[in-house]
């Protein structure tokens, strides 16, 4: 069955597949910029599987506002297998590519009822061609694709939610 995750309360939920996608833990890498993310996601069995891979996280601009980019990067070929070895211990049937697609949103949907942020997030889920095209996937070309090649899988956009303090 396809994935399907929609935001909820601070997740991801794929009711259909008893999936549910917690915040990942974030550290900061040693390279300026870049991040660690490390997801937890839970099956109906109360099974826990993780999936850890790198991003950035830089301050931009869009659209005349400034905004934080925090990047998911699903293109390395050890990520890409790691992805297509949790479809298999979750026995998700179908395309390979799909999967990584749906889980790609699963993975940003978790930040979309976020509001803890005093400052506009952009969260972008992006994969290489190659290393899909390399193991016989190919990718859609209705996905848009930014200005270095990389894929977009997925995109979520938190406002920024300013701190309101209460006078005594």
């Amino acid at each position: 069955m396809t994935l399907h995750f929609v935001a909820a309360h601070g997740s991801a939920v794929d009711s259909a597949n008893g999936l549910v996608i917690y915040p990942p833990r974030m550290e900061q890498s040693s390279k300026p910029d870049e991040v660690e993310y490390q997801y937890a996601i839970y099956n109906k069995d109360r099974n826990r599987h993780g999936l850890g891979f790198f991003g950035l996280n830089v301050l931009t601009e869009e659209a005349g506002e400034t905004v934080r980019l925090n990047t998911l990067d699903l293109g390395g070929p050890q990520v890409i297998d790691s992805m297509l070895k949790l479809k298999q211990r979750l026995h998700i049937d179908g395309d390979d590519f799909e999967f990584i697609h749906r889980l790609a949103e699963g993975l940003v949907r978790v930040f979309e009822s976020r509001t803890d942020n005093t400052e506009a997030v952009h969260y972008v889920a992006l994969t290489e061609e190659a290393p899909l095209q390399d193991i016989g996937l190919a990718v859609p070309a209705n996905l848009s694709r930014r200005s270095n090649g990389q894929v977009v899988l997925a995109e979520a956009w938190v406002d920024a939610h300013p701190i309101v303090r209460s006078v005594p």
